[in-house]
């Protein structure tokens, strides 16, 4: 029989090796990124799907509140087929990102490269007239049997008795989960994984995940969002009667009154005041925003839009999970960071210290070293460029209505007759290449191997259209940007 006392110290011993080996293992094996593709032009690989990762630089991907695709894009030598060439980003086993190429752009030697996840295709497809009269889990399972996509779903009880004519499949599901969440009450939000579309309450979306933050971040406030009272009509135009109404007194006395007027059918009015009540809960309140530069220690590989994370910038209030508004995410040599940006506009936070921030963020002053002719055409360049603040980024805008970052810089020094190709590997060869540290206003900054360009306003900061979801900004030249300069380029 054997010794018990010798069995039970076997056991501890065997708890105790088992926990430190653990952790040893997960301190140090580094983290693998693949990136794979099934389809190469030129080479036979029958389909079957190969590591490309030794091939492709500047990866990114993003995604923001206002978009149910996932976007991303890579440089590479090898030459892809747009529609054919299907993409899947790992870490580890674990896939991050599943899609395919949908647009390329041919350059000298390399490809620039844009895949999207398969939500592509709920945008792109519109549906024929189809009548539904079932519950909504049943109505969003038969969209997607169309189209070859699976579906995740929490149980959706809410009848719905519609004719769609002329929709994509995207709006359509966007309609029936509005009418649900009228009816619950509940945040109801859908996001593709894979090749599956899940469909969970807000609230079940938390992450856990552990990263190292960077002391860069910002914060900004604004009422650009706020609503304090809200009206429901009947889309009926021949009904002009209010069926529910929402409104918080006590906001309307401090900040003035901003109304929302929502339409709905009248066959859904059961719905209707629950549709106020939680769209006021959900906007009655100063938008508040902080944007963050993690690095990923375990687990940011599921940061994207609409889910929450954990934030703990206790100086300002900014302690709890909070909802992602734009998550960027950039791979480089294996190391994973991520530009986002989160709303707390319910939490609390010290006036005083955000004021400073703000004030800090904002102000920005010319190089004492110019001389007084080019600190005076250094001037209007900054001085036009930042009539531009606020305009939205859009991918390959190149116009005041939407810019990207390199289209936003060529945008403001044609204006002053300097000739700028809007791709940043092209312009960064169109200047004289200075170094970092005799940086002056109007030069371009470089990041993130190239892929990301700005211009250098003075006093340690630039001003730039950074990302999907975000909008032309002034940002701090930190430390992390610093780390992260891949050079820098005189044009005037």
């Amino acid at each position: 029989m054997p010794n018990k006392n010798r069995y039970n110290s076997c056991k501890k011993c065997f708890k105790f090796c088992y926990k430190f080996c653990h952790k040893w293992y997960k301190g140090n094996i580094k983290i693998m990124w693949y990136l794979y593709t099934n389809y190469i032009i030129g080479y036979n690989g029958n389909g079957n799907f190969v590591d490309i990762l030794s091939y492709i630089n500047n990866i990114q991907w993003t995604n923001d509140q206002d978009t149910i695709s996932v976007q991303l894009t890579f440089d590479s030598i090898l030459d892809l087929a747009e529609g054919r060439s299907h993409i899947v980003l790992k870490k580890d086993t674990k896939v991050v990102f599943q899609g395919y190429i949908t647009k390329k752009i041919n350059k000298d030697k390399t490809g620039a490269y844009t895949a999207m996840d398969y939500a592509y295709l709920l945008n792109r497809n519109d549906v024929e007239p189809i009548q539904f009269n079932c519950d909504a889990k049943t109505a969003i399972y038969q969209l997607l049997t169309k189209y070859n996509i699976g579906g995740a779903c929490i149980p959706l009880a809410t009848k719905i008795s519609k004719l769609y004519k002329g929709k994509t499949v995207n709006e359509i599901i966007e309609d029936i989960l509005k009418q649900c969440s009228g009816e619950t009450g509940d945040d109801i939000i859908k996001e593709m994984r894979g090749n599956v579309l899940w469909i969970d309450k807000l609230s079940n979306l938390k992450i856990d995940c552990k990263y190292k933050i960077s002391n860069d971040f910002e914060i900004s406030r604004s009422l650009e969002s706020m609503v304090n009272k809200v009206i429901v009509t009947s889309n009926e135009e021949s009904d002009g009667s209010i069926m529910a109404t929402a409104k918080d007194d006590s906001n309307i006395n401090i900040f003035g009154l901003y109304t929302k007027s929502l339409s709905i059918e009248k066959a859904n009015s059961a719905q209707s005041q629950n549709l106020a009540d939680q769209y006021l809960n959900n906007y009655d309140a100063t938008n508040r925003e902080v944007t963050l530069n993690l690095t990923d220690i375990e687990g940011c590989e599921d940061i994207r839009a609409k889910r929450s994370i954990p934030v703990d910038i206790s100086k300002y209030g900014v302690n709890g999970y909070f909802k992602v508004k734009s998550a960027q995410h950039n791979l480089s040599n294996n190391t994973h960071k991520i530009q986002v940006t989160i709303d707390f506009s319910n939490a609390s936070f010290e006036e005083p210290a955000l004021l400073q921030q703000l004030s800090q963020s904002g102000s920005s002053s010319s190089s004492s070293n110019s001389t007084s002719s080019d600190s005076s055409k250094q001037d209007q360049i900054i001085s036009y460029a930042k009539q531009f603040l606020g305009v939205p980024y859009v991918w390959g805008g190149k116009t005041p209505s939407g810019f990207d970052c390199s289209g936003f810089v060529s945008y403001v020094f044609a204006h002053f007759g300097i000739s700028l190709t809007p791709y940043t590997y092209t312009m960064f060869g169109e200047g004289t290449q200075v170094s970092l540290d005799n940086i002056q206003p109007c030069d371009l900054v470089f990041f993130f191997n190239k892929g990301h360009v700005a211009i250098y306003i003075g006093n340690n900061q630039f001003i730039e259209a950074p990302h999907t979801g975000a909008n032309v900004r002034i940002t701090t030249l930190s430390d992390y940007y610093r780390g992260e300069c891949s050079g820098v380029v005189r044009v005037t």
